[in-house]
């Protein structure tokens, strides 16, 4: 219900009063598939994050914005400064539209797969799009479509028997009524009572219908919980939902802004638990019955006793065996009135086939010990993965699970591979220290990406001082919190270790924050510039709590 008309509509009344001749400071785009109007008003600046990617369509204010330094692009620039004189929801569509001072309109299309945001001159006709910019320039914005009234109830008989061929009543429902998305007309049902298997009656079903419409004019916003997952976003309380934790704002601005930050977080958490729970799950699984299937095979008796035997056999009557013979029955020596039937290689002679039995008992024997030695190993393999998943699934943040996926780096890559960790595998080695994210580059063209790709502007940088070597990359927890002296000296420790200074007993190594360190212009890769740096001598090393 997060992207629904009314939700909508109560998020553009909020917001015209809040933004009415707030100035549009900029428009921007520095992740995929989100567009940030930047707004300043008298008071204070905000922002709103519009979101198009497919499964995540959605728009939610934030105070304050901040603008990254690299890999930006900027958008709309024809009206930035411009002031905001309205913004509205389309008539029953949503669309929401932001009209400025020039005559221009910013539309918002938030549902469906082509969720984009356009930009529209005075005569209506597209002058730039966020999304696929050539496919809509100079042409007419797409159109919206006010949805059907159904305020009587002769228009919802006719709607409903139209839609008589839906699997479910609260399909049909859905069908009938817009703007009665999945959540509301389960809540229609639940207040109605009664069997889910017969047909309800349709006097009773239009009046909850248009009841709980009229509800959503006045909203009351919350969020259900399932213990610490995020169920469902409200504009009003819903009774079929009263199990489950009800958490209530003061505002539909309030609660989709928290609604979205818990949603992304929810949202990395799932993108990383899931494809490692899932891997590590059928790992475990596969390992404890590959230990059963090698235990079960080593409880068998060892062919290697019986080879021997044969041998012997064999020997005591060698003389008397020719060639040519592919079996021969001989009486058991170590068990009277026993005879033993021996396969033969008609090429050679008993004494031959003798060694040869000798040989395949040695070789069963050796078998037998590696397959023990294996079995040993699968075993403490199988214990470490029951032991990691069940401390995987003791976790309930994305940063818990980063953590885990760096602590256990070796384990996991052993047990499921890279392709399963959920994130893109960084090219660099990665540290902990003390709970501290350390990265370090391996070669030149590490060094560039780690520094200028993957680093944080605040993000503290190291260098051995003076001496070829690794950038090295200390992750802050927090912006204005800066890591404990040890940790950085730890660090320190590294990137003089990952130099040519390693053998020297003392090394000074260089550090500042990541945004005073700058690509040297026509520089070799990994060759940069740095201002405001300090420096620390340490004895280069890797600290024994590093992994």
């Amino acid at each position: 219900m997060i992207a629904h008309y009314f939700t909508l509509k109560a998020l553009a009344e909020d917001w015209n009063a809040r933004f009415r001749d707030g100035i549009l400071g900029d428009v921007y785009a520095q992740n995929k598939g989100e567009l940030i109007l930047a707004i300043g008003t008298k008071t204070a600046d905000h922002a709103l994050l519009v979101q198009t990617n497919p499964g995540r369509t959605g728009i939610f204010r934030v105070d304050g914005y901040n603008r990254a330094k690299r890999n930006v692009l900027t958008r709309f620039e024809q009206v930035i400064g411009q002031a905001m004189t309205e913004i509205k929801v389309a008539d029953r569509d949503r669309f929401i539209l932001i009209s400025l001072e020039n005559g221009w309109k910013i539309q918002l299309r938030l549902f469906g797969p082509h969720a984009n945001v356009y930009l529209l001159n005075q005569e209506g006709v597209v002058v730039d799009a966020f999304k696929a910019p050539q496919k809509w320039i100079n042409k007419p914005a797409p159109e919206m479509r006010p949805a059907e009234e159904v305020g009587t109830f002769t228009v919802f008989s006719e709607r409903w028997q139209a839609a008589s061929g839906s699997k479910t009543w609260v399909q049909q429902l859905r069908r009938t009524v817009p703007f009665m998305d999945e959540l509301l007309s389960q809540e229609v049902f639940h207040r109605l009572g009664g069997s889910w298997h017969t047909a309800p009656n349709l006097a009773s079903l239009f009046d909850t219908s248009q009841a709980l419409l009229h509800e959503l004019s006045d909203p009351k916003p919350c969020l259900y919980w399932e213990g610490d997952q995020l169920v469902a976003f409200s504009l009003i309380p819903l009774q079929h939902l009263a199990h489950l934790r009800e958490e209530v704002f003061p505002t539909t601005d309030v609660a989709v802004r928290v609604y979205w930050r818990r949603f992304f977080a929810q949202y990395k958490f799932r993108r990383l638990f899931d494809p490692l729970h899932k891997a590590l799950s059928a790992a475990t699984e596969q390992l404890h019955h590959r230990t059963e299937q090698m235990l079960e095979e080593l409880s068998r008796p060892s062919r290697a006793a019986r080879y021997e035997k044969w041998a012997h056999l064999l020997m005591a009557q060698a003389n008397t065996l020719p060639k040519g013979h592919t079996e021969m029955v001989l009486p058991d020596l170590f068990e009277p009135d026993h005879v033993e039937v021996v396969k033969l290689d008609a090429c050679l002679t008993g004494v031959e086939n003798a060694q040869y039995y000798y040989e395949k008992a040695r070789k069963t024997r050796q078998a037998r010990l590696y397959a023990a030695e294996r079995w040993t190993e699968t075993e403490v393999l199988a214990t470490k993965a029951t032991h990691l998943l069940l401390e995987l699934t003791k976790l309930n943040t994305a940063s818990a699970v980063e953590q885990f996926q760096l602590q256990y780096a070796d384990h996991l890559a052993k047990l499921v591979g890279h392709q399963h960790m959920g994130q893109e595998t960084l090219p660099f080695r990665r540290f902990m220290v003390s709970g501290y994210e350390v990265w370090v580059g391996r070669n030149a063209r590490e060094n560039d990406l780690l520094t200028f790709r993957h680093a944080q502007k605040h993000d503290l940088w190291l260098h051995a001082r003076g001496v070829a070597g690794s950038h090295v990359l200390l992750r802050r927890q927090a912006k204005n919190r800066m890591p404990p002296k040890l940790v950085l000296e730890q660090t320190a420790a590294i990137a003089a270790y990952f130099s040519q200074a390693r053998s020297s007993s003392l090394a000074p190594v260089i550090y500042t924050e990541r945004k005073y360190v700058r690509k040297a212009k026509k520089g070799a890769p990994g060759a940069v510039l740095v201002e405001r740096e300090q420096v620390l001598l340490v004895v280069p090393d890797l600290p024994a709590n590093v992994p």
